[in-house]
């Protein structure tokens, strides 16, 4: 019974983290990033914690990897932000490097991402 209670009450304690190398070639420094299990609806806590994700700059960070597909969020210094979820959500089974760029689209935001896979 105790170790139900465990459980129960800390899930997240036997999940598995993952390495994902992040790239910013934006144009622009992040300031937080989000990765929550696909349609789960809650970004959860800033991965990039106190630091900053400057334009041209790599960081690792470590994130709960038990599931296959994520929604993603990155928020930029002024405030404004682009997320990729629902139909757009990201791949990241086998991924252990992801770099965010600006594609120079007019119309649109421009920002996309691709993701190298092992």
């Amino acid at each position: 019974m105790a170790a139900f209670l465990v459980a129960a009450v800390q899930p997240s304690a036997f999940a598995e983290w993952k390495n994902l190398e992040v790239v910013n070639h934006t144009g622009f420094d992040i300031k937080r990033l989000y990765i929550s299990s696909s349609g789960s609806g809650v970004w959860g806590k800033d991965l990039l914690g106190s630091k900053i994700l400057k334009n041209g700059d790599t960081k690792t960070i470590s994130y709960n990897g038990e599931y296959r597909y994520y929604d993603l969020k990155i928020v930029f210094m002024n405030d404004t932000y682009r997320e990729w979820t629902g139909d757009h959500r990201c791949d990241f089974k086998n991924a252990w490097r992801m770099t965010i760029y600006n594609s120079g689209r007019r119309g649109s935001n421009g920002m996309i991402f691709t993701v190298s896979m092992n």
